[in-house]
């Protein structure tokens, strides 16, 4: 499948689930290399949030875990707290 189509359709996806709980967000969609495919903000997301999906995906794509797995990794007293 093509990476843009691909892209597109998870933006899409997310799109459609962040208007349903009302709240607007970027995301940011990368390749296995960490090569940005697609970035989309939508109206009314903070201007902040673009940096975060970036950071997100490229920290989750480096991991191969999801941000929300690697919660309690970074606590303090963990080995991956910085």
């Amino acid at each position: 499948m093509d990476m843009l189509a691909l892209a597109k359709d998870i933006a899409g996806h997310v799109k459609t689930e962040s208007l349903r709980a009302q709240v607007p967000m970027g995301v940011s969609v990368i390749d296995v290399h960490g090569n940005t495919v697609l970035q989309h903000r939508m109206n009314g997301a903070l201007a902040f949030s673009m940096l975060i999906s970036e950071r997100k995906v490229y920290t989750s794509a480096l991991t191969q875990l999801r941000t929300s797995a690697l919660f309690d990794l970074v606590q303090p007293g963990k080995d991956s707290f910085i």
